[in-house]
């Protein structure tokens, strides 16, 4: 799931670099901008940000920094780094709830775009999809830090 995910960010990543090379092109060789160009990868970047956090965690591609390293041999700081990935799954497991509601007014109220009047709650759709899915990720590296731990 979580692959497939980070294929459909970079189909719209893809998507996104064609809209914006057609808007360019338009623009300055036959003066005709392509209308809602921004509207298209302001959208599009939302999308391939919440598709792409769950498998650059899950590759442990996202940036890690040991201020912690040289305590961390210490009883009392054992547990650190699974409580960080415990805490980081429980913010985006509320970043998840919070997106599904957005997206459930989102829908109720009809709410679109200014220009193409894109409806915004798939967006919202996608943003709790990818945060819960990321949550997942954290909670797996939080009971393998605890797991190493423990041994």
């Amino acid at each position: 799931m979580v692959t497939c995910a980070a294929y459909a960010g970079g189909i719209v990543l893809l998507f996104m670099m064609l809209t914006t090379v057609a808007d360019v092109v338009l623009r300055y060789l036959f003066n005709a901008p392509f209308s809602g160009s921004f509207e298209i990868v302001e959208s599009s970047m939302a999308i391939i940000v919440y598709c792409a956090l769950a498998y650059c965690g899950l590759v442990g591609g996202h940036i890690v920094i040991g201020v912690f390293d040289a305590v961390l041999d210490r009883p009392g700081a054992r547990h650190l780094n699974a409580a960080v990935h415990l805490l980081g799954a429980l913010a985006f497991a509320l970043i998840a709830w919070q997106s599904g509601d957005e997206c459930l007014s989102s829908f109720r109220l009809g709410e679109s775009s200014n220009t193409l009047r894109i409806p915004e709650y798939p967006f919202y759709a996608v943003a709790a999809t990818g945060a819960a899915l990321y949550a997942l990720v954290l909670l797996s590296h939080a009971r393998g830090a605890a797991r190493r731990e423990l041994n």
